[in-house]
């Protein structure tokens, strides 16, 4: 007990004595020094993401961080960066290098074999639901077992909305995250270390996205690939939208948003995200999940979706 209070002491006191730093720069091409628009910003330990812009900037506030958090620095093509908050200057330029191949010869196979196909290989959803923010939709990609390879891309079919259900905006932001398969067959240890966040251009329709450059191999047990939604501050709103109740509490909407799948959830979303369609998949063992939480410890796990429901994600692996 003593143990365990003198943990929690230090714990407070090292955020106390933490100082907070208002973060501004650049994000440059290592090799061309042009600006990096829309690369991401972010600061795994308290969740936050920021996007630059046009011109590579960002600017993060005082009070988001302190001088003890680490800060990412990513782009899709680009090798990660992290530093140290403490470490930044004001008005820092961060250069990213392309993530290349370094390969000492390049040798061209016509006969190297085809990109294998796996996770969901459907045209369309059954629905494109409102789904909560701030949790992880993964889908197994059947097929991935004892695949010896890289994977290449990941894709997921993006919406709006139908009927009375729009409401959605397939151009926000979203994470990706591939997973190991756990003992019990559920998600396991998290494959990306790095921050992938992507947004689409059209709606009702697979948005395939190249991620060959992180350099993930298959694992022997397959994989798991997530369409992961930020918290619900890094969305719009819908007009009249009540954010938090009288006592600050975040208004439930928003915080369940698609987990009681009721008529309100559904069909009139608070928070403006990019929808994963959905489908019954009934020639495929169920292996689709999403995170909760539980009231009882306050501890995120993962949850078979309802209705057998599976959420549209696909994937191709490069083979050996």
């Amino acid at each position: 007990m003593k143990l365990t209070n003198l943990t929690l002491l230090l714990f407070f006191a090292s955020r106390v004595y933490a100082q907070q730093v208002h973060l501004q720069g650049t994000i440059t091409d290592a090799q061309t020094n042009r600006p990096i628009a829309s690369a991401t910003v972010s600061i795994p330990s308290q969740h936050l993401y920021f996007k630059t812009d046009i011109a590579g900037k960002f600017d993060i506030p005082s009070g988001k961080v302190t001088d003890a958090d680490s800060i990412g620095f990513s782009c899709i093509g680009y090798q990660t960066k992290k530093l140290k908050a403490r470490d930044m200057l004001s008005n820092v330029i961060i250069k990213l290098a392309p993530a290349v191949n370094m390969l000492q010869e390049v040798k061209f196979n016509f006969n190297a074999p085809a990109l294998i196909k796996v996770g969901i290989q459907v045209k369309r959803p059954k629905y494109t639901p409102a789904e909560r923010p701030g949790t992880d939709y993964a889908t197994f990609m059947e097929g991935s077992k004892n695949v010896k390879g890289i994977i290449q891309t990941v894709g997921f079919y993006l919406g709006n909305g139908h009927g009375s259900s729009k409401g959605g905006d397939v151009t926000a932001r979203f994470q990706i995250k591939l997973f190991e398969v756990d003992t019990d067959g559920s998600p396991g240890k998290e494959i990306t270390k790095d921050s992938i966040l992507i947004s689409a251009k059209k709606s009702d329709a697979w948005f395939d996205v190249d991620i060959s450059a992180y350099h993930f191999r298959n694992p022997d047990s397959g994989f798991f690939a997530s369409f992961s939604l930020l918290e619900h501050q890094f969305y719009k709103l819908r007009d009249g939208a009540i954010v938090k109740d009288e006592f600050g509490n975040i208004n439930e909407t928003i915080d369940y948003l698609g987990v009681h799948h009721d008529a309100g959830a559904w069909n009139i979303p608070d928070v403006i995200t990019p929808r994963i369609g959905i489908r019954s998949i009934d020639s495929l063992r169920l292996r689709s999940y999403f995170t909760c939480n539980t009231l009882q410890d306050g501890s995120w796990h993962w949850k078979k979706t309802y209705f057998n429901f599976s959420y549209l994600i696909r994937a191709e692996i490069a083979p050996d």
